[in-house]
């Protein structure tokens, strides 16, 4: 029930994993690697996971 409410809540989150950045953006992996990323913050979560600060 929780995850329902967040999934329609307006607020956009602070932070995308990268598995979930270009689906929110609404486009490929290869093109959010070469468009997107390079002008977001990275930020480490645990040993191989990624996020981005969102909004740059």
């Amino acid at each position: 029930m929780a995850r329902d409410r967040i999934a329609t809540s307006p607020i956009p989150p602070r932070l995308l994993r990268f598995r979930d950045a270009p689906r929110y953006l609404g486009m490929d992996r290869n093109r959010f690697n070469v468009e997107v990323r390079p002008y977001l913050t990275e930020i480490p979560i645990g040993r191989q996971g990624i996020a981005f600060a969102w909004p740059p």
